[in-house]
C-alpha cells in the first residue's frame, strides 16, 4: 500500500515500478512546486503546526536528505527555480498578503542573503520564462502579471506589467508557460453569475412558418 503524503517518480515510458522519493508523514495539504531543469532538485511546500507552510528542497542525487530552505513564522509557498538553477522565486505572506520574492539558490542549505520583492499588488504561483528574463505570477486581482528580470551576480526586477485577467477564481489554481514563452496554460472556470442571463421569447409561434 502506498504511504499517504508521498513523492514518487516514474519513467514517461510507463515501464517499471514507481520509485518512492520521499514520505511526507501523512500530510494531506502540501504542494509539489518545481523540478530543476538539470533534474537535481525537487521543490515542495509543506505545512507545519509552528511555522505554517515552509519551502523544502529534495536533492535527487547523493544521500537525498531534504533541505529546509525557508522555515519562518510566515507562509512560504510556490517555490520555482530559474532556468540556470541559481535563483528561486516564491510567494510569502510576511507583508500581510501573499507577494512574490526572489532569493539566491545553491541547493546546499537553507536560504541566506538578501531577498528581492517582485510583486506589490499580490503575487502567487510565480513562474520563470524559459529564457530566465521574465517572471510571471498571479496578482491579487487574479490577473497574470509579467516582470522583466536580470540575473547574474545579483538580481534586478523591472515594474510589474498586468497582461490579462486569468479567469482563475481560486487561490490554489496555478498556471504554466510554454517553452517558447508565447502561450499560457491556465485552468479557468465560469462563475454562475458570468453565464448569459435566461431569455424569454414572447409570441414565438408567430415566427414559425405554417
Amino acid at each position: 500500500m502506498s504511504p499517504k503524503g508521498a513523492l514518487f517518480a516514474k519513467t514517461l515510458q510507463g515501464t517499471g515500478k514507481e520509485e518512492l522519493l520521499l514520505e511526507l508523514g501523512g500530510t494531506p495539504d502540501w504542494d509539489l512546486c518545481d523540478w530543476s531543469r538539470d533534474g537535481r532538485f525537487l521543490v515542495y511546500s509543506q505545512p507545519d503546526p509552528k511555522t505554517k507552510f515552509d519551502l523544502w528542497v529534495l536533492p535527487l542525487t547523493g544521500s537525498r536528505n531534504r533541505i529546509p530552505f525557508l522555515r519562518g513564522e510566515f507562509n512560504e509557498r510556490c517555490g520555482t527555480l530559474s532556468p540556470d538553477g541559481k535563483w528561486i522565486a516564491y510567494a510569502s505572506d510576511e507583508s500581510g498578503t501573499y507577494e512574490t520574492y526572489v532569493q539566491a539558490f545553491s541547493g546546499e542549505g537553507p536560504a541566506s542573503g538578501r531577498k528581492w520583492q517582485v510583486s506589490y499588488s499580490g503575487g502567487t504561483w510565480p513562474k520563470w520564462g524559459r529564457d530566465g528574463k521574465e517572471l510571471f505570477f498571479i496578482s491579487a486581482a487574479r490577473e497574470l502579471v509579467a516582470v522583466e528580470v536580470k540575473t547574474g551576480p545579483t538580481f534586478q526586477a523591472g515594474s510589474p506589467l498586468p497582461l490579462f485577467a486569468t479567469g482563475i477564481f481560486t487561490p490554489d489554481a496555478s498556471f504554466d508557460v510554454t517553452a517558447d514563452g508565447r502561450r499560457f496554460l491556465i485552468p479557468t472556470g465560469r462563475r454562475e453569475g458570468n453565464s448569459a442571463p435566461p431569455m424569454v421569447v414572447l409570441n414565438w409561434t408567430k415566427g414559425v412558418k405554417p
